[in-house]
């Protein structure tokens, strides 16, 4: 049975709390995860400043017409853990927003058989008002699925 509750976390107590500690007290289930996780279920599998991994196994009901896993899945991955990466640098009232992204398809994931996938995003450049990153998708075993990389704008969360 899935208890993992999914929701948008009470903006006060994200203002209380830095980028890692929101990630750790997500990971503890004392905050929901985001609602779009149910679509698309990510699993936070390491984190560190400036450094985030994310894993996910993709199956046929991913698939674009053309039958292979469709490319907004690794676009929005890949968004997610470069923002994600971003937030493990952020201090107390910080949040982000982002403002860019850019992928580029290096292999198709062909329909037919489940896809583990890890999801690395990590920062280049943080300031007060914007951060860049970069990411990869890779299979589990090692296989480059795609780069990317991206900004954010770095927000106040209001309390």
């Amino acid at each position: 049975m899935n208890t993992t509750a999914y929701g948008v976390a009470n903006p006060a107590l994200i203002a209380e709390m830095t980028g890692l500690e929101f990630l750790q007290a997500m990971v503890d289930g004392r905050v929901p995860r985001p609602p779009m996780g149910q679509r698309i279920p990510f699993e936070l599998h390491e984190f560190v400043h400036g450094r985030l991994v994310l894993r996910t196994t993709v199956d046929d009901t991913y698939l674009n017409p053309g039958g292979i896993v469709h490319g907004g899945l690794a676009l929005t991955a890949l968004d997610t853990a470069m923002g994600l990466a971003v937030l493990t640098t952020l201090g107390r009232g910080k949040g982000f927003a982002s403002t860019d992204t850019s992928v580029r398809f290096i292999r198709a994931l062909p329909g037919g058989k489940d896809h583990h996938l890890e999801i690395v995003g990590t920062i280049v450049s943080g300031g007060r008002t914007t951060a860049t990153a970069s990411g990869e998708m890779r299979t589990i075993d090692g296989k480059l699925i795609a780069t990317s990389t991206g900004a954010c704008a770095i927000i106040s969360v209001p309390s």
